[in-house]
């Protein structure tokens, strides 16, 4: 709740710059503090995750974290689509329109979570009234809890699966986030293409992960049976085919060929965040999550400038290099996550050994 308030403050404000545009530059600055003193986005998905965590049983957790990833890849894509006709159409108070938009949008979504979604954890530190903001949103011992969090002992492995699919997360925010920062100079260099054709290929390949998503969650999961982490496995092999398939790419179609053979690929955050939420107890959902949030946050600080330097380093004589530094990556990932199906499997072994061993004493009493 509180995120979506500070989101619509930030818009409020790049709305109330955009009506007076002589306002000195520092009004333009405040505008990032409503939503980072609110949590911002790393609060707000965190929360999303938790709350679809909570409500939602074993079976249906990964095909309902799909849906978020659906929404969140659709809400961009149409976003993108639809802020160019709104400027054009608004002419001369394009930004206006643009920003107005922005703040309704965020107001319509805030009264929607008032008015519909009911809190699924009632404990003492969600009941605080507003003005006690403070305690609800800052506490002094939430790095050190994190920490703790991270190094607690569990049973059956979770504490090496948790550590496993953390770097599983990173790296794949992480490539992400690399191949975004050069990708269009990549395609000007290589291919010829300007802003327009890049934005064309942009919303295609968004178009497609949506349509990966669906596929995900609908088909290779639930129809092929296979567990997440395996699923995950798959989807990060391909994803390295689709990397090297762009990196020795000698046309600019082949680029397609990489977001085709990319598909399966779209799933491995809702399927990897289902696990997450399988390895740990249910009151601890929200602080694995949140941690994931930071996690995906601060490893694009370091990707950008490891693909700029990779990317400005072999420009001349091999421009697509950076796309084989992700598949090394996802190369990775895929080693991890077999690791953590054998992880998974010994866990099963012991459940059934055990159960076994009660049977047993229950049979001689």
């Amino acid at each position: 709740m509180w995120p979506m308030l500070g989101f619509t403050l930030s818009y409020m404000i790049l709305l109330f710059e955009s009506l007076f545009p002589k306002l000195p530059v520092v009004v333009l600055m405040l505008s990032s503090l409503p939503a980072a003193l609110t949590g911002g986005f790393i609060s707000f998905i965190s929360g999303i995750y938790s709350y679809i965590s909570d409500v939602s049983k074993s079976d249906k957790r990964t095909l309902r974290l799909g849906m978020v990833e659906v929404a969140l890849f659709g809400g961009l894509l149409g976003g993108s689509v639809a802020v160019s006709y709104i400027y054009n159409a608004a002419g001369q108070w394009g930004y206006i329109a643009v920003y107005a938009t922005s703040v309704f949008c965020c107001i319509l979504a805030w009264l929607f979570c008032c008015i519909f979604v009911q809190e699924s954890v009632v404990n003492g530190e969600s009941e605080y009234p507003c003005c006690c903001v403070s305690t609800g949103l800052f506490k002094n011992n939430f790095f050190a809890e994190m920490i703790g969090f991270c190094i607690e002992k569990r049973p059956d492995h979770n504490r090496a699966i948790i550590f496993i699919l953390l770097i599983v997360m990173g790296t794949c925010i992480g490539t992400f986030e690399g191949e975004l920062s050069v990708l269009f100079l990549f395609t000007r260099e290589k291919f010829g293409w300007d802003l327009h054709k890049y934005s064309i290929f942009a919303a295609v390949a968004m178009a497609i992960n949506i349509v990966g998503l669906f596929f995900g969650t609908h088909i290779l999961g639930p129809c092929l049976r296979l567990s997440p982490a395996v699923a995950s496995a798959f989807g990060f092999f391909m994803k390295l085919l689709a990397a090297v398939v762009t990196a020795l790419s000698p046309a600019y179609w082949y680029m397609y060929v990489g977001v085709v053979v990319s598909l399966p690929g779209a799933c491995v955050g809702p399927w990897v965040r289902s696990i997450l939420s399988t390895s740990v107890p249910k009151a601890d959902i929200g602080k694995v999550f949140s941690i994931v949030a930071s996690v995906e946050s601060l490893v694009p600080i370091a990707a950008g400038p490891v693909y700029t330097l990779l990317y400005n380093g072999t420009i001349q004589s091999f421009p697509g290099a950076f796309f084989l530094l992700s598949a090394g990556l996802f190369a990775v990932d895929v080693l991890l996550l077999l690791g953590v199906v054998v992880l998974q499997r010994r866990q099963d072994s012991n459940q059934y050994l055990h159960s076994a061993l009660i049977q047993e004493d229950d049979n001689h009493q």
